[in-house]
């Protein structure tokens, strides 16, 4: 029998089939021009989405690849968005000199000459609003987006750019959508997208961190972005952005052992630590804001300032040491002095946090915000208000968005206590000695007058220059990223008018080598004041009998790559290249668990050239530090590392025995084959394999120190598929 069909008049069909259309226009989104999605359809995977799902650093923040993100703003949040920022800051591309590199023109945007300037020193955050976001082909609803920064938030306002930072967060509005409760971007609840203001380069966000990891100093990971925002008439492409991992979110679990302790991030008066200060409004809380217990710092303030600084150092020091994690500091202040940096303590009360860890009761310090490090002083534009003696930490912080110097007119922004210049101040960076460094800043005054503590600072600034700052790493470090994001810069698909901050294009170019000059002339300024001035010849020359030699060996580091990751039981590749005016006596390789307060020797006479695999220890933390140094028949050491990323690894399967055995966790299905061990010279090693496949097979086993050594002259693996390779040995 036949079936009725409804009938459909063809008007109904028309508008049915467009109606698909639109949807699914919709959900693919726009393109650029290279053809990549940026509105995509939402898929709610676990993965994605779920608060219940780990961290995922590898997709987030890649340090390979440049990510694209789209946001979708309603013009009507937009509109709000804008507002907010007029009435909190002016008029959009107003400022003080007629605007910056980027006038947007944007509706609704008139460059107001004569405004009055508004909240020029607003302590109020800028508005949130509800947006769509996607990624790689996964979207987000509702996140919770904002304008942020302060120098930068204004600079670039006043300037007429878009290219203003923003933060994330994805559950923000789950009290008005229900539907994204505890939503999360793989495991992140928070991110920031800094708009690399003042930055020609584009790269201090990203790689400043890094530098500081390797120091020993916790620090947030950073990623390239390419933004794209679409607040109603398509997606426009908003510039390259780093995206900085949030500290309240995910940095104090993943990098502290407990992350229910107290958050500050400390701004103002109150933050310099300076005698009489303390004030609980300079100490804001990120974690536990309900809770009114500040006696952390307030400890810290009254061990800090204690009479026994000068009656009883020993007492002082271990008193200090049980509430302050000194070592950590002072890494950060070798490190921070190294690189230049002077938008930070010691220049301005703010840009950091600390961090209480409950499992040790000890506050951390870690560091916020770098597109102003470096550099050896105020790049050009950067805002400060003309008249001004600048350096004072007391009171607001005034650096006002879009005031170049001496364009006040006949204004003299120069409040009654800043007539004093305690360090560096604002737009000066401090010495390596640190002795124009007053009371006003005692956690480095005070630390830096304790001739114990000075001591351990003077030996990290050698560490810092020789192994995460050292200058051929550097310079290897400034030209990888500056090709990978040339082409989203200045290339065939790079930033434009209204959304950068780059006056002209060929800024990018001349800041890749001043960065590189940079490390080189910080490098020559640590060797001189710790007296280890580098031989001062053009080649390289013999020792001169009677003469000590001076220059330090130079090492480099080829394997593993920049921030690699590794997990525990990994068979990690390090291969090195040492090499001395005098020549190299000795090459050994150390590593540390704990962010580099203690090492650990794994290998050692070593060739000048050439690589060992080294099993990554069960017990590893999230962060592995390696460091391969090199001795000179003088006795000077050199030194360079690498900083690994250790995660956790499910194998697939293990070899036992000269047997495949599918692990118990993981179903192995195209194994097969028995495999045997060759050539090992230790015929009694317990040795097991891991792998996919019989050709991706990697070395599990803890590495005792004869079986390293029979490594260096040969080791392999065979199966009945194929033959494999797993060897060290030198060039």
């Amino acid at each position: 029998m036949r079936r009725n069909i409804p009938r459909i008049s063809s008007l109904a069909l028309v508008l049915a089939i467009c109606t698909f259309c639109y949807c699914m226009i919709a959900v693919a989104g726009a393109t650029n021009g290279e053809g990549t999605e940026h509105s995509l359809g939402i898929d709610m995977s676990d993965a994605a989405h779920s608060s219940k799902a780990e961290p995922n650093y590898e997709v987030v923040f890649p340090d390979d690849r440049v990510n694209v993100m789209t946001i979708t703003i309603t013009p009507e949040n937009w509109r709000k968005m804008r507002e907010n920022m007029t009435e909190l800051y002016g008029e959009f591309g107003e400022g003080i000199s007629g605007g910056g590199p980027g006038q947007a023109g944007e509706p609704g945007a008139n460059p107001g000459e004569g405004q009055e300037i508004r909240g020029m020193f607003s302590e109020t955050d800028p508005v949130y609003v509800p947006a769509d976001i996607s990624f790689e082909g996964v979207g987000w609803q509702n996140v919770g987006i904002r304008f942020k920064g302060f120098n930068s938030l204004q600079g670039a306002w006043r300037e007429g750019s878009y290219k203003i930072s923003l933060k994330l967060n994805f559950d923000k509005f789950e009290d008005e959508f229900p539907e994204i409760k505890n939503q999360r971007f793989y495991g992140f609840d928070e991110l920031n997208l800094q708009g690399n203001y003042n930055d020609d380069s584009l790269m201090r966000e990203m790689i400043v961190p890094a530098i500081f990891r390797e120091s020993g100093v916790p620090a947030p990971y950073t990623a390239f972005y390419r933004l794209y925002v679409d607040y109603g008439d398509g997606p426009k492409y908003f510039g390259l952005y780093t995206m900085v991992e949030a500290v309240e979110d995910t940095l104090i679990e993943t990098q502290f052992t407990d992350d229910s302790g107290n958050l500050y991030k400390p701004e103002g008066n109150g933050a310099t630590f300076a005698a009489g200060t303390f004030d609980r409004n300079s100490f804001e809380k990120k974690t536990n804001e309900d809770d009114g217990d500040w006696s952390d710092v307030e400890m810290l303030y009254a061990v800090l300032h204690s009479d026994t600084r000068l009656s009883n150092p020993v007492q002082w020091r271990a008193e200090l040491e049980e509430i302050f994690d000194v070592d950590v500091f002072l890494r950060w202040l070798a490190t921070n002095t190294v690189i230049q940096n002077w938008d930070t303590y010691g220049g301005n009360c703010r840009n950091f946090y600390l961090y209480t860890d409950p499992a040790d009761g000890k506050i951390t310090w870690i560091p916020w915000d770098n597109n102003y490090a470096l550099d050896n002083g105020m790049r050009g534009g950067g805002h400060i208000p003309g008249g001004m003696n600048p350096g004072d930490p007391g009171g607001r912080n005034w650096t006002p968005g879009g005031m170049n110097p001496g364009e006040m007119g006949d204004s003299n922004w120069t409040p009654g206590n800043m007539n004093e210049r305690p360090a560096g101040g604002m737009g000066s960076t401090l010495s390596l000695g640190l002795d124009e460094v007053s009371e006003n800043w005692p956690l480095i005054r005070y630390i830096a007058d304790d001739p114990v503590y000075y001591a351990r600072y003077e030996e990290y600034l050698g560490m810092v220059v020789t192994t995460s700052f050292e200058p051929s790493k550097m310079e290897e470090t400034y030209r990888y990223y500056h090709a990978l994001i040339e082409p989203y810069v200045t290339g065939q698909y790079g930033e434009q008018p209204g959304y950068t901050h780059l006056n002209n294009p060929q800024d990018f170019d001349t800041a890749l080598n001043e960065l590189i000059e940079h490390a080189k002339s910080r490098y020559d300024a640590v060797m001189e004041f710790l007296s280890l001035a580098p031989v001062a010849t053009p080649t390289p020359t013999p020792a001169v009998a009677g003469l000590k030699d001076l220059k330090t060996p130079a090492v480099r580091i080829t394997a593993p790559a920049l921030s690699a990751q590794t997990a525990p039981g990994d068979m990690l590749r390090i291969a090195w290249s040492a090499t001395d005016n005098i020549g190299v006596t000795r090459v050994f390789i150390s590593t540390s668990l704990d962010r580099g307060r203690t090492w650990t020797e794994v290998a050692d006479d070593l060739p000048e050239e050439g690589f060992i695999t080294w099993t990554v220890p069960k017990d590893a933390g999230p962060t592995l530090i390696l460091k391969v140094s090199a001795a000179d028949a003088a006795g000077n050491v050199g030194f360079a590392s690498r900083v690994c990323t250790c995660t956790s690894a499910t194998p697939t399967a293990v070899l036992k025995n000269g047997n495949f055995v599918p692990s118990p966790t993981k179903p192995v299905s195209s194994l097969s084959g028995a495999w045997t061990i060759n050539s090992l010279q230790n015929g009694n090693v317990n040795s097991e394999f891991i792998a996919s496949s019989p050709e991706s097979a990697r070395f599990v086993s803890p590495v005792t120190k004869p079986f390293t050594q029979s490594l260096q002259k040969a080791a392999a693996i065979s199966s009945p598929s194929g033959r494999g390779s797993l060897s060290s040995g030198g060039g």
